[in-house]
């Protein structure tokens, strides 16, 4: 079980931790609008402009570990072996807000708000698992950065297997099922860790 030049590629990028911020010059500060009234015409304290709130493209690296199950079709019934895996996975993800400036509320990271992405990655594997190396591709839907649920394909190159792969995650732990059509199906909880690497926010 060899690492290929994609996964050696996702573990490096890992070394990228943190995330470095560009925010677009024409963004603006605030919304104004001189045409409607005052929202208190009685106050004297000064009205403060309505957030525009803020999109963000970010490029996140992360890595995944965990275990449970491999289940494998036989002529005779099914074969069940416990199994662990390992994954590097890089993403791009599109997210908006409804508050600009997240990373100054967000321990200094910045927060995607609500997005939808793509993930690439690379999975390992025990023996016993139905795949012990794969690439993958999910579509992905996250909800600052704890909740997501994804859904994509994997493919083993070296045992030419492919098929579907779905992964829920929920702060720090994830659930997957990956499913090699006719060899079987790998069922595993585990931990994910995944930083921004770059993000490139703007409003309006």
């Amino acid at each position: 079980m060899r690492p290929t030049r994609t996964s050696t590629l996702l573990w490096l990028t890992l070394l990228c931790g943190g995330c470095a911020t560009f925010h677009s010059s024409r963004s603006a500060p605030g919304i104004i609008d001189v045409t409607t009234p005052p929202r208190a015409p009685a106050s004297r304290d000064v009205e403060l402009p309505v957030d525009p709130g803020e999109h963000v493209l970010m490029w996140n690296a992360g890595v995944l570990g965990g275990g449970g199950v491999s289940v494998a079709p036989q002529a005779t019934g099914s074969n069940t072996h416990a199994s662990a895996s390992f994954s590097g996975e890089t993403s791009l993800h599109l997210g908006w807000s409804d508050v600009s400036n997240t990373r100054d509320r967000s321990f200094g990271y910045t927060d995607p708000g609500t997005a939808v992405g793509i993930n690439l990655g690379w999975t390992g594997g025990t023996s016993e698992r139905v795949s012990t190396n794969a690439g993958y591709i999910e579509v992905e839907a996250s909800n600052r950065l704890l909740y997501s649920i994804a859904g994509g394909w994997a493919y083993d190159a070296p045992r030419g297997r492919s098929g579907p792969q779905a992964t829920l995650s929920v702060g720090p732990f994830y659930a997957r099922t990956t499913t090699m059509l006719g060899s079987g199906t790998a069922i595993e909880l585990g931990v994910v860790i995944k930083v921004p690497v770059i993000a490139y926010t703007w409003s309006r």
